[in-house]
Formats: C-alpha cells, sequence, structure tokens
C-alpha cells in the first residue's frame, strides 16, 4: 500500500471533527475557486475545472494533501497559459493572474495548517498517481468494461490519473516511468471514447476497446516497498453508470482529447524552434 498521510484533524481522538472539517474546507474550496474562475478565457476555465473537479473529489476521499496540490497546480497551470494569451488577450493574462493569486493566497492557510504532512509530498504525489493509474489498468486488462457506461466510468479514471501525473509536473519534469504512465492513461482514455462514440454511432454495445501497451511497473523508491495494487474488482461489484454520468464522462473525455491535440501542438512547435536553434548554431560554425 502506499504511505498515507496523517489526517488533517488537530484531535486524532474525534473522527467526526475531521470529517466536519474536510467538510467544510471542501466547501470553501468550490465556492471560492468556481466564483474566480467565471472571469477566466473559456478554454483555460475548462481546463482548470478539471482540475478542480479532481481536487474536490479527492477531498471527499479524505485526502486533502492530494487535493492542496492539485489546486497549487492549478495556479501554476493559470499562470502559464496566461503568458500564452499575453499577446493576443491581455485581458485574459489578467484574469488568469489574478485567479492564481486569489488560489494561492486562499491555500496560504491550508499549507500553514497541513505543516509536516506535506514532507515528502512530491513522492507521495507520484505514488498516488501511479496507484490511481494501476487501479484502472486493472480493470482495463480485466476485460470488465464491456457497456457504455461502464466505459465511460474506466475512461474517466484514467483522465483522472492522467490529471494526476499533469499535477506532478510541479515538481519539476516527470521521469521516464511516470511520463509513459501518463502517456498510456491519456491515450487508453482515447481509445476508449472511440470505442463509445462509436458504439453510440452504430446503436450497439462496444467490444472492448484495443488495448494500448501497459508501461512497465514503477520501480519501488529506495528503502521502502512499492504500492501495492489493489485486487480487482469483481464483475458483480461494478455499478451501471446512470445514462447522465455515461454523457458527462464522454464530454470529460472529448475535452480531453483536445488538451491533447493543443499539447501535441505545442510540442511541434517547440520542435520547429529547436530545429531552427540548431540551424542557426551550425551556420554560424
Amino acid at each position: 500500500m502506499i504511505r498515507r498521510p496523517p489526517r488533517s484533524t488537530l484531535s486524532s481522538s474525534s473522527a467526526a471533527s475531521d470529517v466536519y472539517k474536510r467538510q467544510g474546507i471542501n466547501a470553501e474550496y468550490g465556492t471560492r475557486t468556481q466564483a474566480n474562475m467565471e472571469g477566466l478565457p473559456t478554454s483555460l476555465r475548462n481546463s482548470i475545472k478539471r482540475f478542480d473537479d479532481a481536487a474536490n473529489a479527492t477531498m471527499e476521499c479524505g485526502e486533502e494533501v492530494v487535493a492542496y496540490y492539485i489546486k497549487m497546480y492549478m495556479a501554476t497551470l493559470a499562470i502559464s497559459k496566461g503568458r500564452e494569451l499575453a499577446a493576443h488577450d491581455p485581458a485574459g493574462n489578467q484574469a488568469a493572474r489574478a485567479f492564481a493569486a486569489s488560489l494561492i493566497g486562499e491555500l496560504t492557510p491550508v499549507k500553514e495548517r497541513l505543516g509536516d504532512q506535506l514532507e515528502g509530498g512530491d513522492q507521495y504525489m507520484k505514488e498516488y498517481a501511479v496507484n490511481m493509474c494501476e487501479l484502472a489498468e486493472i480493470e482495463d486488462l480485466g476485460g470488465l468494461a464491456t457497456t457504455v457506461a461502464t466505459q465511460g466510468k474506466l475512461a474517466k479514471q484514467l483522465q483522472e490519473a492522467h490529471l494526476l501525473f499533469e499535477t506532478c509536473k510541479q515538481f519539476g519534469d516527470l521521469d521516464q516511468e511516470l511520463s509513459e504512465k501518463n502517456q498510456y492513461a491519456m491515450t487508453r482514455t482515447i481509445e476508449l471514447m472511440r470505442t463509445i462514440k462509436q458504439a453510440k454511432a452504430e446503436g450497439s454495445v462496444p467490444a472492448p476497446a484495443p488495448i494500448s501497451p501497459a508501461p512497465a511497473p514503477m520501480a519501488a523508491p529506495q528503502g521502502r516497498p512499492a504500492p501495492a495494487p489493489a485486487p480487482a474488482p469483481a464483475p458483480a461489484a461494478i455499478a451501471e453508470a446512470s445514462s447522465a454520468d455515461a454523457q458527462e464522462n464522454f464530454a470529460e473525455a472529448l475535452e480531453l482529447l483536445e488538451d491533447g491535440a493543443i499539447s501535441l501542438q505545442e510540442a511541434a512547435a517547440d520542435i520547429l524552434k529547436a530545429v531552427a536553434l540548431l540551424k542557426t548554431l551550425n551556420a554560424g560554425q
């Protein structure tokens, strides 16, 4: 099992108090962040909202440390995307910077209260993301997602793993193992959603989507055991999602596909810049 940080409760003897505080913090996170999000450009707001939803979901599970780091990455993402908007959308850049400043201010007292719980947070976040990805992978490889609803649920789980890996970028570039798992989670989500889209168009039950090669298991950190994957859930335990949930999962995965396309475009632009620079250097020799 991966390491679990201590709960946020000041009194370890009061589980009820712990739940009460988490619910209060979660409500505060959601209310403030969603209000500040309204002024952001649409594309940035959609990206931020996915991370915000992931943060709120982890709060519901009592993972305040994870939620804190997701929120911090939201601020980093807003600043980064705002810079890209500066040339053609100065107002959008200002809105992004204002959102980031407000969010950082909101998180400052949370950071102070969490204190030592944030020690080693970067490693914990990476292990948490790997665990989330491997849980989805177990269900995927077990062939348990055979309907539109269950495949939509699986796509959402993989998307959440992808968002967690993206969040880990605030600690520096991902190593090869994490990058491969991140790519796997994103690619598999796209594959699943293509299968779902095709099945809906044909009005048929989708066959299991072709499975991309899974990344190798992550090596255990020195001195610590590797996270043990949870057992695969029994088919009877998989609840059918409602039609509304399936549609929501489909919409979220389409947005992820759009983000993936944008990332590829940005990577291509960086490659072209590097080629131009190398040509310049070569010409000067």
